[in-house]
């Protein structure tokens, strides 16, 4: 098999642009490494959160949230002493108002009720 020739690739090919996502992430690259040798900035530090790591770019975690929400789809961790009260006290509150106490719960024919 013989290399590719770019005249044997196709314009549309060669033409292409790098996507707006590689380009941030070349620049962060960049940046971060200037700050690695000194090159002095505005700043002192770069948080790349484009990659939808909201943590890294400093946001809370949803802790209570996931929790509430992991203890209203598996009830069986009510009784566990891994669970904070605050959590088991929110998930029972919203399992009551839910019919037969579930999130999940299907009628006789298997469709999920509300």
């Amino acid at each position: 098999m013989s290399p590719l020739r770019l005249r044997e690739i196709s314009r549309e090919v060669r033409n292409m642009k790098p996507s707006e996502m590689e380009s941030l992430v070349r620049q962060t690259t960049q940046i971060k490494t200037e700050l690695t040798q000194g090159v002095r900035k505005s700043y002192k530090e770069v948080i790349n959160v484009c990659w939808g790591d909201a943590h890294q770019g400093g946001i809370k975690p949803l802790t209570f949230v996931r929790q509430v929400l992991a203890a209203c789809i598996y009830p069986q961790l009510d009784s566990s002493d891994k669970m904070p009260d605050d959590v088991k006290r929110r998930a029972r509150a919203l399992l009551a108002v839910c019919e037969g106490r579930s999130v999940g719960k299907e009628d006789s024919i298997g469709h999920i009720v509300n």
